[in-house]
């Protein structure tokens, strides 16, 4: 009897100590569950705030170029309206030239001298009406190749973005597979 009571003693001693390892096992998965929780939410708050950088980053960038196409739009519109003012002044003075020419028709001397002043006067005109549309031209050249490299850098950016999303998918993968693996154990 004696015998039969000390065997159970020691068999409920032994489904103590199983017991309480297995209380330990649970505490520990327990206590890496919530570490992993707790890892997660910082991650996720740290997306979100990557994710509100990138946002304001890019509507700055875009602000930038409108404002820069704006600016272009101006300037060009402004030499436009140089460039049609000149014309028009090329051609007031065209005309004045032929009245000029016609009048002093019967001058022959007076008169090859007056339209080679005139001719060159035109050509000089004509050279800087041309210099002043070639600038026009390099400045909306130099504005698209500045809105094509801001264009660049936001796809940049938004690769860089989608490279970081996708590591921290990864990432939260990864710890969702461990935090599997130490809580359920080897399959």
């Amino acid at each position: 009897m004696q015998v039969k009571l000390d065997e159970s003693q020691t068999k409920e001693q032994g489904t103590l100590a199983k017991l309480q390892e297995c209380i330990q096992i649970v505490e520990q998965s327990q206590f890496e569950k919530n570490e992993a929780i707790v890892e997660r939410d910082q991650i996720k708050i740290e997306l979100v705030e990557t994710q509100k950088r990138l946002k304001k980053l890019i509507d700055e960038m875009n602000d930038k170029i409108n404002i820069e196409k704006q600016k272009v739009e101006q300037i060009f519109e402004e030499k436009l309206k140089e460039n049609s003012e000149k014309i028009r002044q090329v051609e007031e003075k065209c005309s004045q030239y032929e009245l000029t020419v016609d009048r002093l028709a019967r001058e022959k001397t007076s008169l090859a001298a007056d339209l080679d002043e005139w001719k060159n006067r035109i050509q000089r005109q004509e050279i800087d009406l041309s210099q002043a549309s070639d600038s026009v031209k390099l400045q909306v050249q130099k504005a698209m190749r500045e809105r094509d490299q801001a264009n660049s850098n936001t796809m940049q950016i938004r690769t860089d973005f989608e490279k970081l999303l996708l590591q921290s998918n990864q990432v939260r993968d990864i710890r969702r597979y461990e935090w599997n693996q130490s809580f359920l154990g080897p399959l």
